[in-house]
Parts: structure tokens; sequence; C-alpha cells
């Protein structure tokens, strides 16, 4: 029934972005020590752009989710036109700001995912994918 349906996309979202965020908080949190232990002394300048690439990847966790749920539920458009904004604003983005640092290009990267993450979620409040859709 949509109840159980709404509920399982729902709780696989807030999943799926849950456990995404804690890994991420434990990266954010050891990003030095991990940088510095795994590739050396030279990429701890990498500290900064991987925890903003960590909160970039809770959104697409969350993205993923969402948009994985649409394509099962017999809408594939939902997934195709929001990877394309989430392009579309990644190559905009360099464009306007470039990629010369690496937090600049964490920054476009993250908030391309974010962005779309909240198109995916406006269109599927105004259209939940239980509905019918003629």
């Amino acid at each position: 029934d949509a109840r159980g349906a709404r509920r399982v996309v729902q709780l696989g979202t807030l999943t799926a972005a849950g456990a995404s965020a804690a890994v991420a908080l434990i990266v954010i949190l050891l990003r030095v020590p991990l940088l510095d232990d795994l590739y050396g002394h030279p990429y701890r300048a990498a500290a900064g752009p991987l925890a903003v690439l960590s909160v970039g990847m809770v959104c697409y966790a969350a993205f993923a989710s969402l948009t994985t749920a649409a394509v099962a539920w017999g809408r594939p458009k939902v997934y195709a036109v929001a990877i394309a904004i989430a392009a579309a604003l990644e190559t905009l983005g360099f464009l306007v700001f470039g990629c010369r640092t690496l937090m600049t290009a964490g920054l476009v990267y993250s908030a391309s995912i974010a962005l779309s993450l909240l198109f995916v979620s406006v269109l599927l409040w105004a259209r939940p994918l239980w509905t019918r859709v003629a």
C-alpha cells in the first residue's frame, strides 16, 4: 500500500544519509591524522577539501537513494533529469569559480549534488512516487 511504500522510501533514504553522515563525521574528525598516516605529511593540506567532500557524499547518499527509488517505481526520468542538473551545475560552478584549488573543486561538487538533491526532494514532495502518473 501507499503508506508502506512511502515508509520504505523515507526510511531507506534516512538510513543511507544517516549511515553516510556517521562515516563522514568520523572522517571529518580524523581527517588530518588519516591523511597523514595514509598518504604522508604533504597531504595534510587536503584536510579542508576532504571535509567538504564528506558532506557532499552525505548529500549524494540521499540523492542516490531517492533516485534509485524513483527508477524502481517506474520513473527513471527523475534520475536522468536530476543527474543532468547536477552535471550542469557542476560545469557552471567550474566555469564561474574555476578549479584552481582542491577546496573550490570540493565546494563546487558538494553544492551541485546538494542542489540536485533539493530538486529531487521538491519534485518528489510535489509528485510522490506512490501516486499514479497519467
